[in-house]
């Protein structure tokens, strides 16, 4: 299991899973919001996080405000980065909603990545699949 340390600053609610087996932890507004008509506005989380160097967290939307037209743009928190984590929220829907501190607003999950090295080359070896891009399986 890995540990993830974790400052909060005032107010904060620390992130949390509403089932042992839930892959996201969910993330709390830490202040009042309102995200007008076809408008975006971040959302402080009053959270901090520390990770070893292989990890990094992804901010993801909650699937019940998708629905309603408020969209989070997904986002990675670096291993390095311990400032506030943010909420980026965008209102798709004819109407403004305010975010009240305390609402769960995203979702945050945390993955390990491999340690990788970019190495250029000449070409690539051949694959079913080439460069066939969008649309290129079919329909």
């Amino acid at each position: 299991m890995q540990r993830i340390s974790v400052i909060l600053d005032a107010g904060a609610r620390m992130p949390t899973k509403q089932h042992d087996d839930d892959a996201c932890y969910d993330l709390y507004a830490n202040e009042n919001v309102y995200v007008g008509p076809q408008m975006s506005k971040l959302i402080g989380t009053g959270v901090h996080v520390q990770m070893d160097s292989q990890m990094e967290g992804v901010i993801r939307p909650r699937s019940g405000l998708t629905r309603d037209g408020y969209v989070v743009t997904v986002g990675t928190v670096d291993s390095g980065y311990t400032g506030q984590i943010y909420v980026h929220m965008k209102n798709r829907s004819p109407n403004g909603k305010r975010f009240k501190e305390g609402m769960r607003i995203a979702q945050i999950a945390f993955r390990e990545v491999p340690a990788t090295e970019l190495v250029e080359v000449m070409r690539f070896a051949a694959t079913d699949r080439g460069d066939g891009g969008f649309g290129s399986t079919g329909e």
